[in-house]
């Protein structure tokens, strides 16, 4: 089934003395929602047929895409013939209000189209993408997740995450950031706290903000898993930090 996002582990990152051992577990579902805009890419490479909206990436030449594959591309999902009930067995968050992130899936309707959409055609579907049109829909994550649940196939635009930069100092209270821990250590942002050095970050940055369901890959040049990210962020009141929206 299409399911809402399960919060697995959090940390509030404080001060960096404190920051290694503010770890709790949260269990739940959570769907968060926010105003910010979305950033968005080009979208020349489609076209759009006249039957159920379908959309499909027009054919590059021989050998591009080996050298700059494409950040978003189209997808066809199929239900089992004759099981218009199953969903399409996959975990999403909807955090940012405007996408769907894909973070993890099971054998169904994902699996097949990457047997035959895969690593050659860059068209397979990976954990992090993000889903911002289903079915023609796009615009808000409560949308897109309705589309979902009609119809015995979707057409989805989805989107590769893109890399960005920032850089923040401590301050008095720590960063303002509330994050956790992916099954695969990943580290994930859930929130942002008012009047921190983020929350002023943002508002300097207002157009590519750092938003929820951010996934921090890099701290001052240095790249691991969440534990190591974290420690490394102990280090330094001076954070350089490469986050993938």
């Amino acid at each position: 089934q299409v399911c809402a996002r399960r919060w697995r582990a959090s940390c509030d990152c404080g001060s960096p003395a404190s920051l290694g051992s503010r770890v709790a577990v949260v269990t739940g579902v959570s769907i968060g929602m926010d105003n910010n805009a979305i950033m968005t890419a080009p979208m020349d490479n489609y076209v759009k047929s006249e039957v159920h909206t379908k959309l499909f990436l027009q054919a590059a030449q021989p050998g591009i895409w080996l050298e700059d594959p494409p950040l978003e591309f189209a997808a066809v999902l199929q239900r089992p013939s004759g099981q218009a009930d199953v969903g399409f067995k996959m975990d999403l968050d909807a955090n940012d209000g405007y996408t769907l992130q894909v973070m993890s899936f099971e054998p169904g309707p994902v699996s097949e189209w990457n047997k035959h959409h895969g690593l050659a055609k860059y068209k397979d579907i990976r954990p992090y993408d993000r889903i911002f049109e289903v079915n023609g829909q796009r615009g808000d994550s409560r949308d897109l997740l309705q589309a979902m649940k009609s119809g015995g196939h979707i057409d989805v635009l989805l989107r590769r995450p893109i890399e960005y930069k920032v850089k923040v100092v401590y301050g008095k209270a720590g960063l303002g950031l509330d994050m956790h821990t992916e099954l695969d250590g990943s580290l994930v942002l859930k929130s942002i706290k008012q009047a921190s050095p983020f929350d002023e970050w943002n508002k300097a940055h207002w157009q590519t903000p750092v938003k929820a369901g951010d996934r921090l890959i890099e701290v001052n040049g240095h790249r691991g898993n969440a534990e190591e990210l974290v420690h490394f962020m102990t280090k330094d009141y001076e954070l350089n930090l490469v986050f993938a929206h």
